[in-house]
């Protein structure tokens, strides 16, 4: 892995980039209503598949944690930004798009996009993430943080 996540080419990080941005700004409620209708059914087979190799635990630890902070954020239990929301919610989403910019089902490689999409998020929300850690009694660094 490189440092920001992913072996990808330039352009493919470009595409990735501009991608997480247009989600980002055009993530809705229903959207966040859909992620957690979805996400433990769906997301059970990408963190079987992901779990069994240690580099990727940390992201799949990752995309759990900002689960969690916005079942917590729906639910009323914890106040996150609308952004913050958005951005975890639109980077989860693309994680469990089976058919995004690298198909999930090549093994191993077609978990690099998710991977980079999910550091570009962790980049954002970073400190929310921590300090939804710190009201939680949970550990940071358990998430790379």
């Amino acid at each position: 892995m490189e440092k920001d996540g992913a072996p990808l080419n330039e352009e493919q990080k470009k595409t990735l980039r501009q991608r997480f941005a247009e989600m980002t700004q055009n993530v809705n409620k229903e959207d966040v209503v859909r992620l957690l209708r979805i996400f433990e059914g769906k997301f059970k087979k990408v963190r079987d598949k992901l779990y069994h190799y240690p580099p990727f635990r940390v992201y799949v630890r990752q995309c759990e944690l900002a689960y969690e902070a916005i079942r917590s954020w729906s639910h009323g239990e914890y106040e996150l930004p609308w952004q913050i929301v958005g951005a975890m919610t639109a980077a989860l989403l693309y994680v469990l798009n089976p058919l995004d910019l690298i198909p999930d089902f090549i093994p191993i490689i077609g978990f690099v996009d998710d991977i980079f999409i999910i550091t570009l998020c962790i980049r954002l929300v970073r400190g929310e993430l921590r300090d939804y850690c710190a009201a939680k009694g949970l550990n940071p660094k358990d998430y790379g943080l």
